[in-house]
């Protein structure tokens, strides 16, 4: 399926503050790609945590700060992240609006690892079982 047309996908709470909604993925024909929008209310994001593929974040409104293994940096519209596979990372919206986000993951399916939980593999169509901090 070399075409996607954006239609209207269901918004999903994935934590308190965070929705996600899954815009392609293996099921739509883009094996082994996904991608996906995240909108954050301020001081929400993704506590770090790292995959075993690759992962590319750009930010299309709000300012959000970004860690990629010992680098931060306060981001806003129009600058992407690269986060190679098993580098820990992280983003948090330290703006007064929302964010929102656009991630493509070179995975057929997205699995998270977080840090403090390793012993609990977390897949993007289910919340993360715990309060995050």
């Amino acid at each position: 399926m070399p075409f996607v047309e954006q239609k209207p996908v269901a918004w999903r709470q994935n934590r308190p503050g965070s929705r996600i909604r899954t815009i392609t993925d293996a099921t739509g024909g883009a094996d082994h790609l996904a991608l996906i929008e995240q909108i954050c209310e301020p001081s929400i994001g993704a506590p770090t945590h790292w995959h075993d593929f690759d992962e590319v974040l750009e930010i299309v409104e709000g300012t959000a700060e970004i860690w990629i293994g010992e680098e931060r940096r306060t981001v806003g519209p129009g600058v992407s992240a690269f986060m190679p596979a098993g580098v820990h990372h992280g983003f948090v919206n330290v703006g007064q609006d929302l964010l929102r986000i656009r991630g493509a993951f070179a995975a057929r399916e997205l699995v998270t690892h977080f840090v403090g939980h390793e012993d609990q593999i977390v897949r993007a169509d289910l919340p993360i079982p715990w309060e995050p901090r």
